[in-house]
């Protein structure tokens, strides 16, 4: 009769076994289905070129923005008029005279255009020292320039080395009303 550390043996080869037997069966079930794959984005510059090689952007003519801000992964919709850079533009010149915009829709009455930016949308707040100001910048739309919207009156020796070290680089925020918690919670 097989001691218990023999019983033991038995009963994990029997385990491993069945587990094998599954993954052998679940292989053989999955190497006929079909690849699990992204599929790719149509070229939306492509779609959008379709019978647009005449036709031409009017003055006036509604532009919808689409700006993609990679820091935050916000979109933000803005909708502008045709200026002189774009009015009289056929779909390729436009592609040629901006090359950092995508088409997503052409037509001379309303052209979509999109924009990535490396960046943060303008629904945040970046807190940053430098030229010896504290100050509070907010990203100007469809940009990643950034402009000093508020400084603040802070004594700089009292805060801490760490956070002197933030905020030399710049802390991101998403209200005023947190910069300014944030203020107070640093100063005492």
């Amino acid at each position: 009769m097989p001691g218990k550390s023999h019983k033991k043996l038995i009963m994990f080869l029997i385990i491993m076994m069945a587990l094998a037997g599954t993954g052998f069966a679940g292989y053989l079930i999955a190497r006929n289905e079909p690849r699990i794959a992204a599929k790719p984005e149509p070229d939306v510059q492509q779609a959008a070129k379709a019978g647009t090689d005449e036709a031409r952007i009017e003055s006036g003519a509604r532009i919808i923005w689409e700006y993609k801000y990679a820091k935050c992964a916000h979109q933000i919709i803005a909708q502008g008029v045709a200026g002189e850079d774009m009015a009289g533009l056929t779909f390729t010149e436009l592609c040629e005279q901006f090359p950092e915009l995508h088409v997503i829709e052409f037509d001379t009455d309303e052209v979509s255009l999109r924009k990535k930016l490396d960046g943060y949308c303008p629904n945040h707040y970046i807190l940053k020292y430098s030229g010896g100001t504290l100050a509070v910048y907010q990203t100007v739309l469809g940009t990643t320039q950034q402009k000093e919207i508020q400084q603040i009156d802070i004594d700089w020796a009292r805060i801490d080395t760490d956070e002197r070290r933030v905020l030399q680089i710049g802390k991101v925020f998403g209200s005023l009303e947190d910069i300014e918690s944030y203020i107070e919670d640093i100063e005492t």
